[in-house]
């Protein structure tokens, strides 16, 4: 598994980030990353680039899921709690497209362009750990499994657009009128 991330909001996160790409068949890269006072916080790591100003303010905000050179899930979507309406403050509708066939050759192209692009790093060439990679994967596992990760809360009746779960039921359509 490949994951390319934009470096503008991980601040923090490296031990995260390290203890992912400590298991096996993992890679992590970083676009663009912010190699300055990386434990400084989201600010202190802009204040530390100010003279690099016009590389790291080139970011990628692109969104793309291969799944075994077969399927694709592309949009413009982040992950967090306002795009799946789980904001107490703010939803925001976004839209994803499934994508099969013909397309997925060109989308992984594309990816591997990106991933092997010159402002994309290795996680490793940016951030280290003391820790060995059997120790990142456990502190993973801590961080991240079921203990520690509550179901979410039951979804409202409706979306903000006003429109309730399909529940998989099939949708009926009336007969066309004969217009013979």
């Amino acid at each position: 598994m490949r994951l390319l991330i934009d470096d503008l909001y991980t601040g923090g996160k490296d031990p995260l980030w390290l203890s992912f790409a400590a298991h096996k068949n993992v890679q992590v890269r970083l676009f663009n990353p912010f190699a300055r006072a990386r434990d400084q916080g989201q600010g202190g790591r802009f204040l530390a680039s100010l003279d690099e100003w016009s590389r790291v303010n080139h970011r990628m905000h692109n969104k793309l899921l291969i799944a075994d050179g077969a399927m694709a899930v592309i949009g413009g979507r982040n992950v967090a709690n306002e795009y799946y309406l789980r904001s107490m403050s703010e939803n925001f509708v976004d839209v994803d497209a499934f994508a099969a066939g013909w397309i997925i050759p060109p989308l992984q192209n594309l990816f591997d362009r990106y991933w092997n692009s010159d402002p994309v790093y290795p996680l490793e060439a940016v951030t280290k750990s003391d820790q060995s990679p059997e120790q990142l994967r456990a502190l993973f596992e801590d961080w991240t499994g079921a203990v520690k990760t509550p179901p979410p809360d039951e979804l409202p009746p409706n979306d903000i657009l006003g429109y309730g779960p399909d529940r998989g039921r099939p949708r009926h359509r009336p007969p066309r009128p004969d217009l013979g």
